[in-house]
């Protein structure tokens, strides 16, 4: 297994869920709570750990403080990644990482850094508990005028941990519809939505070259983080477009133009990959819907807290669309060259997640369908496939069916979110051990396509 960089990775995470899963059992539930607690604690804890948000129970009022405690260190530990703790451990110790550790930290941040992996660990410390602080504090001032001070602070911090993990747990039995109109409340937990999800490799990258150019070099930005600020700007800015169109007649029609444009704004950004809510998405329209998928599926940067195929995936296949359409021999994005392995990692990544996609869907509705005619079953097929993406790109968002399906159907749930936050490459290259790059090529021959 130390040479298994991606083996590490699915059996940390196996094993902080299981730990996670004997403390809610144990702790996690009230003594009102008449339901088999086994299945339920299983599901809430991977959610946590793979910080996604989905939840079985309503979290105000069937869990214990003590319940919520597990939950939000699960979050925490889940949401910067046990390798990056374990590394961060080991490097205080021994003073440096050997080199298959150092793989395996970045095979979880997926992608390489030019920085020394110790330095770059220091960062990704200092850097989350600043975010948290600063988002608690600011929680706290407003929660402060609403609740006692104890209370007040934990629910600040409770959630500023959940946003920035992108994660969604809420200590509100309605997440925040309560709050769709209060712009202190959205404007911070979209900040700490997008810090979490943008990825600890960009901030790490804009830091340095600033820190650069203030010392007289002229530096710039490595084409991953540029690629990672215009898709990630494109995205949230044409979902708010969209969603301020699509909904202005619909769910928003009865609201203030400031409450529009923050619950606009709030869907655009927490699809990727939050899962907080200010609004019913069972309410949204069907385009609403198929929008808040795509932004699902694409999900949030690599070496982030976010799930999804990642914006860089996005972008990569968009730009090979557009090559082929120009006739371009290599696929290109701000005037460099993207290398065919990256391109092909890319396409590896997508592909398997639609088709786990595909299967998951297929198998919950197998079940859960079982006693239910052909016609009335397909209204439903729209919130089993919304589910499965959701707990896939680890968002956390649902239209109201997860607390409904069957054990089954939560164990496939489960499933999915282990799948979206470990990383299809990652579990497919642990089941299978990692190959050796072959020395020699095959001979070439065309084939006929489209």
């Amino acid at each position: 297994m130390k040479n298994r960089p991606s083996l590490q990775i699915v059996l940390t995470f196996l094993i902080l869920i299981l730990m996670g899963t004997g403390l809610l059992y144990f702790f996690g539930f009230s003594k009102n709570f008449k339901q088999d607690k086994g299945v339920h604690a299983l599901f809430i804890s991977t959610s946590a750990v793979c910080v996604t948000g989905l939840s079985t129970v309503d979290t105000e009022n069937d869990m214990t403080t003590q319940g919520h405690i597990i939950l939000i260190f699960l979050i925490q530990f889940g949401g910067i990644g046990v390798l990056t703790l374990s590394n961060w451990l080991l490097l205080s110790i021994k003073g440096r990482l050997n080199s298959a550790q150092s793989q395996s930290t970045a095979s979880s941040f997926g992608t390489i850094t030019k920085l020394p992996m110790g330095k770059l660990l220091k960062q990704i410390i200092i850097f989350t508990f600043i975010v948290e602080f600063i988002g608690a504090l600011i929680l706290f001032f407003r929660f402060i005028l609403v609740f006692p001070f104890s209370k007040a602070l934990w629910y600040a911090v409770f959630h500023s941990v959940s946003a920035f993990c992108n994660a969604g747990f809420s200590l509100f039995s309605d997440n925040l519809v309560g709050y769709k109109g209060d712009l202190t409340v959205n404007l911070v937990i979209m900040f700490l939505i997008v810090a979490g999800g943008i990825g600890f490799i960009v901030v790490s990258d804009v830091y340095e070259t600033l820190k650069s150019r203030w010392r007289g070099r002229v530096v710039s930005l490595t084409l991953h983080t540029k690629i990672v600020f215009y898709t990630t700007g494109f995205l949230i800015l044409g979902g708010f477009v969209f969603f301020m169109v699509l909904e202005w007649n619909n769910i928003l029609q009865k609201e203030s133009p400031v409450t529009k444009i923050l619950e606009s704004m709030f869907m655009s950004v927490t699809p990727r990959t939050a899962g907080f809510n200010t609004i019913d998405v069972g309410q949204l329209t069907n385009i609403s819907i198929i929008v808040t998928m795509l932004l699902m599926v694409i999900g949030g940067s690599p070496g982030s807290t976010a799930g999804g195929i990642k914006t860089t995936s996005g972008a990569i296949f968009w730009a090979l669309i557009s090559s082929n359409l120009r006739n371009r021999d290599n696929v290109e994005l701000f005037n460099r060259t993207i290398p065919y392995p990256t391109i092909a990692k890319a396409l590896t990544i997508i592909t398997l997640y639609f088709l786990t996609a595909f299967a998951c869907t297929t198998l919950i509705e197998a079940y859960e369908l079982l006693s239910v005619s052909a016609i009335n079953s397909r209204r439903l097929f729209i919130e089993h496939l919304f589910e499965v993406i959701s707990a896939m790109s680890t968002v956390g968002l649902s239209m109201g069916i997860t607390s409904k399906l069957s054990d089954f159907g939560k164990i496939i749930i489960i499933l999915c979110m282990f799948f979206g936050r470990v990383g299809p490459l990652a579990l497919a290259t642990s089941l299978i051990g990692e190959r050796k790059k072959l020395t020699y090529t095959l001979p070439k021959e065309d084939i006929i396509v489209g």
